[in-house]
């Protein structure tokens, strides 16, 4: 491949209108390459409930259905630490997802007659609160009003 297209070069610089038609390929080439290419737009759901989170499967997914219906599907070795339904401290989360990415969902647990269809979202991010989540919320805003902006990370860190 490397030797054809440097053969094409060589081709196309020895001629007088070689650089001209160069540089139409290139033009035609950029075209194709960002008509085909896909831009991401996250979007975000904030402190949801969640009413099942089904893992296990083999396949390495987990499939999360909200209070209002609506379903995600995660890959839980994605994640670190590994996602997995013990790790959940709480029904509440906060997650990002790829609304491009549809999936399909037809799952049933074998622990119980949950049974989720549909399509979902994938998730990028998963945030999972503790019981108390007002109580955190409350620790992060006195943290950024005390440490500021630039300490943010550190506070991030350190209740990690």
């Amino acid at each position: 491949m490397y030797t054809l297209v440097s053969i094409v070069l060589r081709l196309l610089l020895r001629h007088r209108l070689g650089p001209f038609f160069l540089a139409i390929i290139l033009v035609v080439v950029g075209f194709i390459l960002g008509a085909t290419s896909r831009q991401v737009v996250y979007q975000r759901s904030d402190h949801v409930i969640m009413s099942h989170y089904l893992s296990g499967s083999s396949d390495n997914k987990a499939y999360i259905a909200l209070q209002d219906g609506s379903l995600y599907v995660l890959t839980q070795s994605n994640f670190t630490p590994a996602l997995t339904s013990d790790s959940l401290l709480s029904r509440t989360a906060t997650f990002l997802y790829d609304p491009g990415e549809i999936n399909d969902v037809k799952v049933d647990a074998t622990n119980s007659t949950t049974h989720l269809s549909g399509t979902g979202a994938t998730v990028v991010q998963f945030i999972t609160y503790g019981a108390d989540v007002r109580n955190m919320q409350q620790i992060l805003m006195a943290s950024i009003a005390t440490i500021g902006v630039s300490g943010l990370v550190l506070c991030w860190l350190v209740l990690r």
